[in-house]
């Protein structure tokens, strides 16, 4: 019993050593990838949200509304991307779409952010400029900018995002001067399975 033992460990032991020594001769396959890094350029983003901010609150039907209606397309343009302009009304009032794409598939995903200025500013401390229009920084420019330097930096990757669209929200006024505020009135019945909404950033 004891001699089964010992031919038993010493065998291990050989198969052990052999295995090591050729562990050392045979190379080892090393799969490296390579992942393409990409920037998004902070600043940049930064200098479109103050452009638009310097055209005024983009409240709907507005000068202001309009002149950046044509700033969007051309930026969209120098991007690198289609334009497509999904019209409509709400209660009367004119809805306008702007959606960039690069790709006749239908979208995977969609990033989405609205881009006009609301028309009263009726959560400002001041009670005195609660009747005038929201300047729209953070609740649409910022957005605006984000999406604007997205499309340039996955202009290398078409096939990261296939669209994306820049929503106006649906400005219907009632009696008090509350504002009503529906967002994405076209896109409502597109069904999309994944959409993400830029928004006060």
């Amino acid at each position: 019993m004891q001699r089964i033992r010992f031919f038993l460990s010493l065998w291990l032991i050989i198969i052990f050593a052999v295995v090591v020594a050729l562990s050392r001769k045979v190379a080892m396959p090393i799969y490296m990838y390579r992942y393409e890094t990409v920037v998004f350029n902070g600043q940049r983003a930064l200098d479109d949200a103050i452009e638009q901010l310097n055209m005024g609150p983009r409240t709907p039907n507005s000068n202001a509304h309009t002149v950046f209606q044509k700033w969007l397309q051309v930026k969209i343009i120098e991007a690198g991307w289609r334009v497509t302009l999904q019209t409509g009304m709400f209660q009367g009032h004119p809805i306008n779409n702007i959606i960039a794409h690069n790709s006749n598939e239908p979208p995977r995903i969609i990033i989405a952010a609205h881009y006009d200025s609301r028309l009263f500013s009726d959560n400002d401390p001041d009670p005195n400029l609660r009747s005038n229009p929201v300047p729209g920084a953070n609740d649409g420019a910022s957005g605006v900018a984000a999406l604007l330097e997205l499309a340039r930096t996955y202009l290398t990757n078409p096939n990261q995002f296939g669209w994306y669209s820049l929503m106006q929200k649906t400005t219907v006024i009632f009696q008090g001067g509350n504002g009503f505020w529906d967002h994405d009135i076209l896109f409502r019945s597109s069904k999309q399975n994944l959409r993400l909404s830029f928004s006060l950033i």
